[in-house]
């Protein structure tokens, strides 16, 4: 059998391929929980500041920072068997501006939607969430990129 021989890619590329990949795997439970409880009826993206929405929108961030980890990890191992990494940390620390990047315009763009009707309690939860979500990138990537054995 012929040994399979990686690619050598850029430090951009290889980090926007953590970034797809990880953000397409943890988009399935993300999106899962979501449309469980839009589909069941027990919310119906009212933004008024409930405790309902509220609870629902925390164990969401959590669901989601789960997500962003099992995401990272698959891809982290995708990453190793396709492609050279010669500068591993330019490619988490690229991989996390990408998340960051991704993660306020999908803030603001839920803002612009919303308007008025979004109270603060939910604003300040999708801030540490997302927050919470970027911190969870950077150090997963870190331990499964940094901290593994080449072979």
């Amino acid at each position: 059998m012929e040994a399979y021989i990686k690619k050598e890619k850029s430090n951009w590329w290889v980090a926007l391929v953590l970034v797809v990949i990880s953000s397409l795997i943890a988009l399935i439970p993300t999106s899962l929980y979501g449309g469980l409880f839009y589909l069941t009826g027990v919310v119906k993206f009212n933004l008024v500041d409930t405790y309902t929405n509220q609870l629902l929108q925390s164990t969401g961030e959590v669901v989601q920072i789960f997500s962003i980890w099992l995401g990272v990890k698959y891809a982290c191992r995708y990453i190793l068997k396709k492609y050279q990494l010669p500068n591993r940390k330019k490619v988490i620390v690229l991989g996390t501006l990408y998340i960051f990047i991704s993660m306020v315009l999908n803030f603001l763009s839920g803002i612009f939607i919303a308007r008025s009707q979004i109270s603060s309690l939910l604003i300040f939860t999708y801030i540490v969430g997302d927050v919470l979500a970027c911190v969870v990138f950077y150090y997963s990537a870190r331990q499964y990129l940094l901290e593994v054995d080449v072979d």
